[in-house]
């Protein structure tokens, strides 16, 4: 290939990456602010743990008008308290969207809530 073509393809990669990355970072905030707006609070039940990269997480279920909802949390922010999987914690989801959901002590790190 002649340097003009790899310069186009590498300028197109490139091009997709930062929209890919501006994506990421409106779809945070869009699904922060819907979590915000619509905040509701329910307890849920550690299924499991895991480890990825040296970081240890939890998933947990819960229900919301009889339908399953999933999600995951960080381990790190309950040194403090010791759970199994079994274990109840409380959590926070998007009234609009449960899909949309967090440990309460993991929202409680970047806004303040009762």
């Amino acid at each position: 290939m002649s340097n003009k073509i790899k310069n186009i393809v590498l300028w197109i990669f490139n091009i997709a990456g930062i929209f890919f990355l501006l994506w990421m970072s409106i779809r945070s905030i869009l699904l922060k602010r819907e979590l915000d707006n619509n905040l509701e609070s329910t307890n849920a039940v550690v299924t499991r743990f895991y480890s990825i990269k040296q970081s240890d997480y939890f998933k947990y279920v819960f229900y919301v008008d009889t339908i399953q909802y999933e999600g995951s949390g960080r381990h790190s922010l309950y040194r403090d308290i010791i759970f199994r999987v079994g274990d109840s914690i409380e959590i926070v989801y998007s009234s609009v969207n449960p899909s949309n959901n967090r440990p309460k002590r993991q929202y409680r790190k970047h806004c303040i809530i009762p």
